[in-house]
């Protein structure tokens, strides 16, 4: 399962690494909650360019590939 924009991708494996950057954007996965069986919350980190935020992304299984839920 990965996140993908058009500056980086996170491959989520475990959900718990420090993840594939580009060199200007740092992400941390904090940790993640499971829903139920096609679907979680991810916690993510995220520094670009100095600023810092904390993100929660909704990964839900649609048609048998994980995506991000916006």
């Amino acid at each position: 399962m990965h996140i993908q924009n058009k500056d980086s991708r996170l491959d989520f494996e475990t959900f718990k690494e420090t993840l594939t950057n580009d060199p200007l954007i740092k992400y941390k996965i904090n940790g993640s909650s499971k829903i139920n069986k096609e679907a979680y919350y991810v916690s993510v980190h995220i520094n670009k360019d100095g600023e810092e935020i904390d993100h929660k992304f909704y990964v839900k299984k649609i048609d048998g590939k994980w995506k991000i839920v916006f």
